[in-house]
């Protein structure tokens, strides 16, 4: 299991959307689970959260969104 803080965004409001910096963790991300196998992603409705592992979602795996 990984817990992963999302990534730098423009505020903490719920639709503060990632930053440049925060697109390229983004990457980040999906270059170091590219080669894991992933079963599940829950994630914040934010969409700072959202906009962070989106790319991993891609990779595989069920995102689960619970109200926070």
């Amino acid at each position: 299991m990984y817990v992963i803080r999302h990534c730098e965004a423009e505020g903490q409001s719920l639709e503060a959307q990632l930053t440049e910096r925060g697109v390229r963790q983004a990457a980040d991300l999906t270059e170091f689970f590219a080669d894991m196998k992933i079963d599940r992603i829950i994630s914040s409705p934010y969409l700072r959260a959202i906009q962070s592992i989106e790319r991993v979602a891609g990779l595989g795996g069920q995102v689960k969104h619970p109200s926070c």
